[in-house]
């Protein structure tokens, strides 16, 4: 431990010298206030200082002032020596900074107990330094893992865009950690049929994106006959879609809510029939789907299911409409319409369905955009608090 003397007596200063050296301590010795702040300041491994009060050209206090002035990454621990003793004193010097008063002549054996404290705060100070550089290194970790398990959560969101006969989809996702709950996808099922979904697992966190990406897996068209979205068959097409509502409770039965966890998702899955334009649906606590034709924006909100896994016999509805060539529809989680402004008020649902109403938007893709810079601009630097995510699709002209 280095320590700075600064005291103008010279047998104080001497007897402070021999002592502290005697009991293993680096010495730095100053005549008063001012050779003590020089000092202070070349020296940045000083750890503990012992100053006079009185002192010419800078007394004690004002050098405290200075040293508690300066940051520095360790504690440095101040003892004031005075032959005052009066509590207001006192109170002066520790609103100056100092953390322990020995009043003269001084007593060595108090000098030795203060030091002793001084030590066993620099131990506690540097082991809490210690555990901090663990954190931090462990939560650095933990944030790269965190963008990495984002990078592949986002790997597997549909390829921008694609063109599916004619229908063409659009979509946006926007997690508010580096991970999301919400997941969606849209694929063929057949050259007749395409298929979507979008869902939303409560919470957030790594635990809400861990059950998306798991869904993701299970709900794929791909592989061995897709899963639950495609089931084998022995003769030709060799395969079977099964109705949207059969999707559902099977999901329902595959993913009821853990108790520990409590956690359980929405979710909205459709089959859209190329060839005629019919679109059917099923809802588990999602918002409904928004059909947009011409200036006519339809929304299905009445009907539904409870979201997946709360009830082990729930009972979930199919839906339908029709699309005409130019019609698109919309889906979204509900961190769209939950979106905030500074003073706390939500977008809610019938702004957004104002919005569609009245915007000039063509297309899925453009009305998507149109939505993201009003929430942008209603939100006006608000933090969101929940994933943001939209998927839709046109229906164009068909071949």
């Amino acid at each position: 431990m280095k320590i700075l003397i600064a005291d103008d007596d010279r047998i104080t200063r001497q007897v402070l010298e021999h002592n502290l050296s005697r009991w293993g301590y680096d010495v730095i010795s100053a005549m008063d206030g001012a050779e003590a702040w020089d000092a202070f300041v070349k020296h940045s491994d000083l750890n503990l200082v012992v100053t006079d009060w009185m002192m010419p050209r800078m007394n004690g206090l004002e050098l405290c002032h200075r040293v508690r002035g300066v940051k520095r990454d360790q504690h440095i621990h101040i003892i004031m020596l005075s032959a005052r003793d009066e509590k207001k004193d006192l109170l002066k010097g520790m609103e100056a900074g100092a953390d322990a008063f020995l009043t003269k002549p001084l007593s060595l054996m108090e000098l030795q107990a203060q030091l002793r404290v001084a030590e066993r705060i620099a131990r506690l100070e540097q082991n809490l330094s210690e555990r901090l550089s663990d954190l931090t290194t462990a939560n650095e970790r933990m944030k790269r893992d965190l963008e990495a398990a984002g990078r592949i959560q986002r790997s597997l969101l549909p390829e921008r865009a694609p063109n599916i006969r004619g229908v063409r989809p659009a979509w946006a996702f926007q997690s508010c950690d580096a991970v999301a709950g919400d997941m969606l996808n849209v694929f063929y099922l057949d050259e007749h049929r395409m298929g979507m979904y979008i869902l939303d697992v409560s919470g957030h966190g790594v635990q809400a994106a861990l059950l998306s990406v798991t869904l993701s897996r299970v709900l794929t068209p791909f592989g061995q006959y897709g899963g639950i979205l495609k089931r084998p068959l022995k003769v030709p097409p060799y395969y079977e879609v099964p109705s949207v509502v059969d999707v559902a409770r099977e999901l329902n039965q595959r993913f009821p809510v853990m108790e520990q966890s409590g956690q359980f998702f929405t979710f909205l899955y459709g089959i859209l029939e190329i060839a005629t334009g019919t679109f059917r649906f099923v809802r588990a606590g999602h918002p409904g789907p928004i059909h947009i034709s011409g200036q006519n924006v339809a929304l299905f909100e009445e009907k539904g299911g409870p979201p997946i896994g709360i009830f082990k016999d729930a009972v979930y509805q199919e839906e339908s409409f029709e699309l005409v060539p130019g019609d698109y529809v919309l889906t979204y989680t509900d961190g769209v319409i939950e979106v905030t402004n500074p003073e706390g008020r939500m977008f809610g649902l019938n702004k957004l369905r104002q919005l569609l109403e009245y915007c000039p938007c063509r297309d899925a893709e453009s009305a998507i955009d149109e939505i993201l810079r009003h929430l942008g601009r209603f939100a006006d630097g608000t933090t969101p608090n929940d994933d943001l995510s939209m998927l839709g699709f046109t229906l164009g002209r068909r071949s």
